[in-house]
């Protein structure tokens, strides 16, 4: 299995101001987490990376309760800890505002959690679902996020059974695409690199994500078996 990822600078950005972790977790697991930080907000590249960083630490931390707990209450767990990280640091929290990208497999089991901008596409037993802002309710530059306020009901998730993981890819909106190109990207990108060295694979995706349209930070993670 390769698990990486990449993160690129968006061309008028002072700062990058996304965030993403992948690790590997016990009995073959892993967690894969991206974060874009909202940029009218001044520390939003905190928010983003803590926010990462605290989902992974409270996943470690369930351990083997991780193929039990609920979706939601794995989010409520994470923005308590999140709150209490941020606040720990000296940093108003409403200057850290961040939209939530979240993987986890575990024991034959996969938990996909969206909240706001980007995609989560995941390739299982032969199908291919995707999580991601479909815009009904908003503009094209507003988004719910991660902030002091929880907003439970916008959560978006998928929590299923999974007998063959073929892989996931998790982005944040800097790789603009229409709403019905996620599932092709997917198979492409999984089928491209399926079989590839970790270092090639990450030395040729950073080639054509430098160059993909769009100014905003671009953040790629992926998993591919």
């Amino acid at each position: 299995m390769i698990l990486n990822g990449i993160s690129l600078k968006g061309a008028y950005h002072e700062r990058n101001q996304d965030g993403y972790i992948y690790k590997r977790l016990r009995n073959n697991g892993f967690i894969i987490t991206v974060s874009d930080g909202l940029g009218s907000k001044l520390h939003s590249h905190i928010g983003a990376r803590k926010l990462c960083y605290t989902a992974y630490k409270i996943v470690k931390e369930l351990g083997n309760k991780l193929s039990k707990i609920l979706p939601l209450k794995l989010v409520e767990k994470i923005h308590k800890r999140w709150i209490k990280v941020i606040s720990s640091n000296g940093v108003d929290v409403q200057e850290c505002s961040a939209t939530m990208l979240i993987l986890v497999v575990f024991k034959n089991r996969a938990i996909a959690i969206r909240l706001g901008d980007g995609f989560i596409a995941l390739s299982y037993d032969n199908s291919v679902k995707v999580l991601f802002d479909k815009k009904e309710d908003n503009f094209a530059n507003e988004t719910y996020c991660f902030s002091s306020h929880l907003y439970l009901e916008e959560i978006e998730f998928l929590d299923v059974k999974v007998e063959s993981f073929a892989g996931a890819v998790l982005c944040t909106d800097g790789l603009m695409m229409q709403d019905d190109s996620y599932e092709e990207f997917t198979k492409d990108f999984l089928n491209e690199y399926r079989g590839r060295k970790r270092k090639k694979a990450k030395n040729e995706i950073y080639k054509w994500l430098k160059d993909w349209t769009g100014s905003d930070d671009k953040t790629l993670a992926y998993c591919v078996y």
